[in-house]
């Protein structure tokens, strides 16, 4: 027996962190095939667009935005707020991982692991979460990793941000479940 599930996004409004590659540009395209609008954000878009037909391509509103950047995050979601009726879902997926072994990992690199996987997810959640309160409707999803319990070498900073993803998200979903707002963190 086979099971196939199905969902529609019709007129739904999804923001996607991390869409210009891998999950967050599969899960972009996805959604625009299935109906909806894409608010695609990453710092680049190398392959995003490849395969979509025209129509597809016209629901994805591409945005060059580094979620580390605060004010960048910040601009984006008031303008996102200015030009759509409403944002129906908020995917935080936008993560960066090097395979460095912790004593010979930079604290740049540190840096910029924590900035991205972290406090980009932190940075977006601010913006989203007065929206989708006054809406009283809208779902998050974050995305952690199996390596933020079992750890993996040269992976201490992306587990060691992934695994805070986990406390956050959840403490997030008790603060918005009265505002019939989700959220929910996926391994």
């Amino acid at each position: 027996m086979t099971i196939t599930v199905s969902y529609r996004f019709d007129d739904a409004v999804i923001l996607i962190t991390g869409a210009g590659s891998g999950i967050g540009a599969a899960l972009a395209r996805h959604c625009v095939r299935e109906g909806a609008a894409v608010i695609a954000v990453d710092r680049r878009h190398d392959a995003l667009l490849d395969g979509l037909e025209a129509g597809a391509r016209r629901r994805i509103d591409v945005r060059r935005v580094d979620v580390a950047d605060e004010a960048a995050v910040a601009a984006l979601i008031g303008d996102v707020k200015n030009k759509y009726p409403r944002l129906d879902a908020a995917v935080l997926g936008a993560a960066v991982q090097y395979r460095t072994d912790l004593d010979r990992m930079d604290s740049a690199q540190w840096r910029e692991v924590i900035d991205i996987n972290l406090n980009g997810v932190f940075y977006c959640l601010q913006a989203v979460i007065p929206l989708l309160k006054s809406q009283r409707a809208g779902a998050i999803v974050a995305f952690t990793s199996g390596l933020a319990l079992t750890g993996w070498p040269g992976a201490s900073a992306y587990a060691a941000s992934k695994a805070a993803l986990i406390g956050m998200i959840r403490s997030a979903a008790h603060e918005l479940k009265n505002h019939n707002v989700r959220a929910n963190v996926l391994s």
